[in-house]
């Protein structure tokens, strides 16, 4: 670049960036500083994801069109009760699309890993993300050639689900993988209440993220209060559709 910029009839040189045709207000939301400036039906993202595995610790993540072939299956675990990483109640399938998919997400072109934790009819238990997910991938991170140095993010969208006196080790579990090097994001949780009454005033080092609708407003299912670091969309989300376990599927949905 500096030596392009040197040229004498070259004015001007600046990074490119991407741009994303969309439709999904979600996304418009996302890339626009500010809410009336909506409407352009472009995104415009610095980056798309490239060199970044995102861990989606959930229900499993289905093949899907969105994802191409961006899941990595050999990096993907089950645990407790689970027995593969594919999903069994849709979850994991939609978050994957929100933070990834090639339509629908923001970075499309990340890596994709599914850590299955929450069965099909019980939900799993918190022994399955704390010392399978969490505490497991926090040593890999560490140990693993395959992702020793690696940009991971690991999402954890199924909502804090305890009081805080009683999270101290899911939350130390959580920390470990802030300690590794990762970026960990979480729901701040549905329970329309203040967040940090479920533990999210612990977790220093991670990002909680509340909700809102197409007008800013705070979704009234969303934990809100001092304790929620930032609000993103979360009301009538474009989403792929579980269970289309090929990847010529074109399934959709919306969720809130």
């Amino acid at each position: 670049m500096l030596e392009i910029r040197r040229e004498p009839f070259v004015k001007a040189v600046d990074h490119d960036i991407t741009l994303q045709p969309t439709g999904f207000w979600n996304k418009e939301r996302i890339a626009a500083k500010n809410q009336w400036e909506m409407g352009s039906n472009n995104a415009v993202f610095i980056g798309n994801g490239e060199g970044v595995f995102i861990f989606v610790v959930d229900t499993g993540i289905d093949d899907h069109v969105e994802f191409g072939n961006r899941i990595d299956r050999g990096l993907s675990r089950a645990f407790g009760e689970r027995t593969d990483t594919y999903d069994c109640l849709g979850h994991g399938t939609k978050v994957a699309g929100v933070s990834a998919g090639t339509n629908t997400g923001i970075a499309k072109e990340a890596t994709i890993v599914s850590y299955a934790v929450m069965t099909c009819d019980t939900g799993g238990t918190m022994a399955s993300v704390i010392d399978g997910a969490l505490l497991s991938l926090a040593t890999d991170m560490i140990t693993s050639p395959e992702l020793k140095g690696k940009k991971i993010v690991v999402n954890l969208s199924n909502g804090p689900g305890a009081p805080a006196d009683t999270r101290e080790a899911l939350i130390k579990a959580e920390q470990s993988i802030i300690m590794a090097g990762g970026v960990l994001i979480r729901a701040a949780g549905n329970n329309g209440e203040d967040a940090c009454e479920f533990g999210q005033k612990n977790l220093v080092n991670s990002l909680s993220v509340g909700s809102i609708d197409k007008t800013d407003k705070v979704s009234s299912f969303s934990n809100t209060g001092s304790c929620v670091d930032i609000y993103a969309p979360g009301e009538d989300i474009r989403v792929p559709e579980y269970n289309y376990l090929t990847t010529e599927s074109v399934g959709y949905g919306v969720i809130s």
